[in-house]
């Protein structure tokens, strides 16, 4: 027996499947941008924490310059105290002249209290400007642990040397075995003299800078 549908069930009908369409597509769009709201959120999260990152990084970096800025008026207010007590500067080193006199040991605690050496001459500009400083200085070279083999208080062997004339000799009766500049000398680039280490006399203390 066939079922005849009445032109209001027909719309009826149509009206529904329409409000179920429109309810899968409502549900679809919704869920769709659930999961776009959700990617947003993900993507503004990442970006606060980046921007969080940032300004750490930021402030970390700030705060090292201002300790780099610290240190950097620290060494120079160092420099500059050094200079005014009776330091002097030759390329990148310090020198400090005594106006004492010392034995070779003693004036090289000296220098070690003063966070320094015993100078150590390698080159000829070096060897002309410590000159200049003191007649008669104490300088960091000696053959102490082994006669004939000098070396500097910086533990390198001796490659350029200024002797005077038929130095180094080991003159004195228990040896000479430490070196101070001699100042009755023609040239100052032959003005080493190797001296007992018991002698009293001037010297000249070393800060390298690097």
């Amino acid at each position: 027996m066939a079922v005849s549908v009445s032109a209001g069930d027909s719309e009826i009908i149509e009206v529904e499947t329409n409000l179920s369409e429109d309810l899968a597509n409502y549900v679809n769009t919704k869920t769709n941008t659930a999961k776009k709201t959700e990617a947003v959120q993900k993507s503004a999260n990442f970006l606060e924490e980046q921007i969080k990152w940032l300004e750490t990084s930021y402030n970390n970096l700030t705060e090292e310059k201002k300790q780099l800025q610290i240190s950097y008026n620290n060494l120079t207010n160092e420099r500059d105290k050094f200079t005014e007590l009776e330091w002097r500067k030759f390329n990148s080193s310090l020198y400090y002249i005594s106006n004492e006199y010392k034995t070779w040991e003693d004036s090289r605690r000296d220098c070690l209290k003063r966070g320094a050496d015993l100078a150590v001459i390698n080159s000829d500009g070096e060897q002309v400007f410590i000159s200049q400083l003191n007649t008669k200085p104490w300088i960091g070279l000696t053959d102490k642990d082994s006669e004939g083999t000098w070396k500097w208080v910086d533990g390198t062997p001796l490659t350029t040397a200024f002797w005077f004339t038929k130095e180094p000799n080991d003159g004195a009766v228990n040896g000479e075995d430490c070196v101070s500049l001699y100042y009755h000398t023609e040239s100052v680039l032959k003005n080493w003299n190797d001296l007992a280490c018991s002698t009293e006399l001037m010297w000249i203390c070393e800060i390298v800078n690097g």
